[in-house]
């Protein structure tokens, strides 16, 4: 039976991550006929193992092992720990795996740190070549790094056996630097789930709305109290314009700092100050699976508005149209690019005040409404093709154990 190292799913309580992670795990072990066993090192390993059940098929192999504590990757990636020392390191579980695949995200770019970044890269290389494990990056978006961190982080994807890229901006960039380990994919979340029904026809009458606390770290021109600010104003404009519920959803819930339980908190308190009440906004408060989002919400979305990339996704595959509020290059990759849909991807980083801001999104906001359909149909116009790019991370990775 083959036994593979499934690495970059912290927590499944990031809804992004553990789409990424129950897809892969889905359609590899089906394609294998179920003759596959996956381990997975998390720092919280009994949700993690929780989640992915209730997620998949009751007689999948899942192992959830222990992950060690951040510090001491970092100890491995400094170069502290060579050789036979990676041995005690690492789980029993992961040594004994054929392979090792680590899931897509963004966290081989320069959006977060770019140092952890080049560690977290030293750390897989070491794996490679050290333990002669073969090491494959799935649905990444990678890059691009600047001035010295470019050659380094070059040389060190050189190694890897395989990468799919989940946007055509980072396949480019690696193609630019002269890989030849590469494919351009897509992300992994645009397949369908294992427990994702199929319902099609359903009215599409409410706004989804997800905020996010993370964005504002990119957000220098504005207070924390004016970022939750803009949200009530996009909730009280979406409120206004038609007679529609209004959902507002947590999406990643994986950060003691960046829960986006807390920014639907704060919302709600906001509007409450303002002694505004609305009797169409409807407060999610209860932790869903990935699956119960897409059957019981997105399902239903005429528009989202989120500042979660995989939100977007969605409600791209329920058909429906959302406007990404982003942070990085990824949603202009996955999204905007992938779909044609630039338009409907907003960048606060272009910005330098709150108004300027709320100015663009809304009129994104009627953008999307008044060509909704025109953009319904360059999506779904567009939608077989990236699936068939989504199931590729899974193709070409099974290719190339064969």
């Amino acid at each position: 039976m083959l036994k593979i190292g499934v690495f970059h799913i912290p927590n499944t309580l990031n809804v992004g991550s553990m789409m990424m992670a129950e897809n892969f795990m889905w359609y590899v072990w089906s394609s294998l006929g179920g003759q596959v066993a996956f381990v997975v090192p998390t720092p919280y390993r009994e949700k993690t193992e929780e989640r992915l059940r209730n997620a998949l098929p009751g007689d999948m192999r899942i192992i959830c092992v222990q992950e060690r504590a951040q510090g001491t990757w970092r100890k491995i990636a400094q170069g502290t720990f060579w050789g036979n020392r990676l041995y005690e390191l690492l789980p029993p579980e992961l040594l004994e795996c054929d392979v090792f695949v680590v899931l897509g995200g963004d966290d081989f770019t320069e959006s977060y740190s770019p140092l952890e970044a080049l560690m977290e890269l030293y750390k897989f290389f070491l794996f490679k070549t050290r333990l002669k494990k073969r090491v494959f990056f799935l649905g990444q978006t990678v890059g691009p790094f600047s001035g010295w961190r470019h050659p380094l982080a070059i040389r060190l994807l050189k190694k890897l056996d395989l990468i799919t890229c989940r946007d055509p901006l980072s396949y480019e960039y690696l193609k630019r630097s002269r890989l030849s380990n590469v494919a351009l994919c897509a992300d992994l979340a645009f397949l369908p789930l294992a427990k994702e029904n199929n319902q099609i026809g359903l009215e599409r009458n409410i706004y989804v709305v997800v905020p996010s606390r993370l964005l504002h770290r990119y957000m220098p021109y504005i207070s924390y109290p004016e970022y939750v600010d803009l949200w009530c104003d996009l909730i009280l404009s979406l409120a206004e314009t038609e007679n529609r519920e209004v959902f507002l959803l947590p999406h990643a819930m994986n950060s003691p700092l960046y829960d986006d339980r807390l920014m639907v908190q704060d919302i709600a308190i906001a509007l409450k100050k303002r002694g505004t009440v609305l009797r169409n906004l409807r407060i999610i408060s209860e932790i869903l699976l990935p699956y119960e989002m897409r059957n019981t919400i997105f399902c239903k979305s005429l528009l989202t508005i989120t500042a979660r990339m995989h939100a977007a996704i969605s409600t791209l595959v329920r058909g429906g149209v959302p406007l990404n509020i982003a942070y990085s290059e990824k949603s202009l990759g996955v999204i905007g690019k992938h779909f044609s849909v630039e338009k409907l991807v907003v960048d606060v980083r272009r910005f330098s005040r709150k108004e300027e801001l709320l100015r663009n999104v809304l009129s994104s906001v009627s953008f999307a409404l008044e060509n909704y359909e025109e953009l319904r149909e360059t999506i779904a116009s567009n939608f077989p093709a990236i699936q068939e790019l989504a199931i590729r991370n899974v193709s070409c990775f099974l290719e190339q154990l064969r």
